[in-house]
């Protein structure tokens, strides 16, 4: 997560990604050795004589993929929460799908739901509409980002 004071008529963004331990060819590196690894042991296992092996070892190959597949999709995710003189605006681009909502910084709360063994949930309301933000985040860094929210967003408004 990283956030910051910015000027030039912006008074407060929090922006947010996913974290990623590998690159995009450290991902396709680690694919290609798990791959040739389970289709050597399905021939070594098919040679013997055990040929139903080898379906297996694939599908376990196209889930491999899938799951790449998907990493790569999201792999640009980000949220932005702008926060200028009376407005709020909140950006998200997940799986390629941009999306963005404006709230009017007089009428909306940040609201924090938590509920026994799930992580937290920060939603900004406001005039019967709302959206989670902060979602790309772990449960202790969603709270820091609800405490800085509202700290930014007052509630001096019943």
């Amino acid at each position: 997560m990283s956030s910051g004071e910015i000027r030039d008529g912006m008074e407060f963004t929090l922006l947010t990604r996913r974290s990623y331990s590998l690159s995009p060819g450290g991902r396709l590196l680690v694919f290609g050795t798990l791959a040739a690894v389970t289709l050597a042991i399905s021939l070594g296992f098919a040679i013997q004589g055990a040929w139903p092996v080898l379906p297996f070892a694939g599908l376990e190959c196209v889930a491999l993929y899938l799951v790449w597949r998907w990493l790569g999709r999201h792999e640009g995710d980000y949220e932005r929460v702008t926060i200028d003189c009376g407005r709020i605006t909140v950006e998200s681009r997940i799986g390629g799908r941009l999306t963005r909502r404006e709230f009017d910084r007089a009428w909306a709360r940040v609201i924090v739901e938590t509920a026994e063994g799930l992580r937290p949930g920060v939603f900004l309301r406001s005039h019967g509409k709302s959206i989670e933000v902060a979602r790309l985040l772990g449960g202790e860094a969603k709270i820091e980002a609800a405490r800085r929210l509202r700290q930014k967003i007052p509630e001096n408004h019943s």
